[in-house]
């Protein structure tokens, strides 16, 4: 393999770790406080972005990861967004887009 997808998949499964602790302090903090802070938000859907940039190179040469459900679990959460749903976002977050990502991770190796 490649040694730059070898980097590039480490990255990402950095990447993922990354998000998934926010994902857990950001549902938590919700839990706690009944508040979403926008500006943390803001940096996850980034975030994802450049997760969902990454998967594309990887499935370019390597890995199948389905970016499809990916993309579905984002229009769900846009969707919470648009409605004022934080509820509903932070559990979409939780228990959706975050096995998700332990997935991909499982499969990056």
């Amino acid at each position: 393999m490649d040694e730059r997808i070898k980097e590039l998949k480490n990255t990402i499964k950095e990447l993922i770790d990354n998000i998934i602790s926010r994902i857990d302090e950001t549902s938590q903090g919700y839990q706690d406080t009944d508040v979403l802070e926008n500006d943390r938000l803001l940096i996850l859907f980034d975030d994802l972005q450049l997760l969902a940039d990454g998967i594309n190179v990887i499935n370019e040469h390597d890995a199948n990861i389905d970016l499809p459900e990916f993309q579905e679990k984002l229009v769900m959460m846009g969707t919470a967004l648009e409605a004022d749903d934080t509820a509903l976002l932070t559990d979409i977050m939780q228990f959706e887009l975050k096995g998700l990502l332990e997935s991909w991770k499982d499969q990056l190796g």
